[in-house]
């Protein structure tokens, strides 16, 4: 008789390439030798902790419908081993590759990839570098160009200071010039800007991707994507007819103070898949 242990999370650390990082098995319900795999790749700094109820979630959902799915906090985040100020963008690449050979340890011989905020630049990173099939790729809010993303958050530090008179592009130069910089209660090294500046999502959709899914909330579910993501997203429906885009209209929920549930993001994200 089954364990009905067996089917909670169950928590671990991975060796990674510089220290121990935590992570969040779920194991799908049913048959799991060779149930698919879903990697979470979490977004950056406080988003990543505001999105954890939603990823939570999107777990539980997944592995009642037979996809393993592990959450995987990065070297320096959450209950992983090392400081944010010290991360960087090849340390990161590492952990995802330890995480991808441990759920293909684990018989999950398909693996899918979700990606939120930020998280998409690493997700697709990390799909570019490993020519193995993904069966799925879903993008959750995701950020198009890293340099877009380092200016919001550098304009938190600018937005927090009544008297600085510092510019997001000051701060970005200091970054590249060798200084660690705190914002908004993180530190932030060199090496991950370097990195982080350099990445956007690719015109091209990488061919090993099977299947893909693009959403993002708004006011109202059905609307068109901003422009920059429908441009995205229609080069990539161009060289592949399994690519969707969505808007649902839900709370931008990697922003709240308080855990925050996207429903209307979830189950859109349920039914792509299930009808795929």
């Amino acid at each position: 008789m089954k364990n009905s242990m067996d089917n909670l999370p169950q928590p671990f650390f991975l060796n990674g390439p510089r220290g121990a990082i935590f992570c969040l098995y779920y194991p799908p319900q049913g048959e799991r030798r060779h149930a698919p795999a879903l990697l979470n790749v979490p977004p950056l700094t406080e988003e990543m902790n505001q999105s954890r109820r939603m990823h939570s979630l999107m777990a539980r959902h997944f592995a009642k419908r037979g996809r393993a799915v592990l959450l995987v906090d990065l070297y320096g985040t959450g209950d992983s081993h090392g400081d944010h100020g010290d991360a960087d963008w090849n340390t990161w690449r590492g952990d995802l590759d330890v995480a991808a050979k441990w759920l293909s340890s684990q018989g999950h011989s398909q693996l899918g990839v979700l990606g939120t905020r930020a998280g998409a630049l690493l997700a697709l990173d990390f799909i570019q570098r490993h020519p193995e099939p993904i069966d799925l790729l879903v993008l959750w809010q995701p950020v198009i160009t890293g340099n877009a993303w380092l200016t919001q958050f550098l304009r938190m530090r600018t937005a927090l200071s009544a008297t600085s008179k510092e510019s997001t592009e000051e701060l970005q130069q200091r970054l590249m010039a060798g200084e660690k910089l705190e914002i908004a209660g993180y530190y932030i090294s060199p090496d991950l800007t370097r990195g982080l500046a350099k990445q956007s999502l690719p015109d091209h959709l990488p061919a090993q991707v099977q299947c893909a899914v693009w959403l993002e909330v708004g006011n109202e579910t059905g609307a068109k994507l901003p422009f920059a993501s429908r441009k995205k997203v229609e080069m990539w429906q161009t060289q592949h007819e399994k690519v969707t885009g969505i808007t649902v209209a839900d709370p931008p929920f990697w922003v709240s103070q308080a855990a925050m549930e996207a429903p209307e993001l979830l189950q859109a994200t349920l039914s792509v898949v299930e009808s795929i």
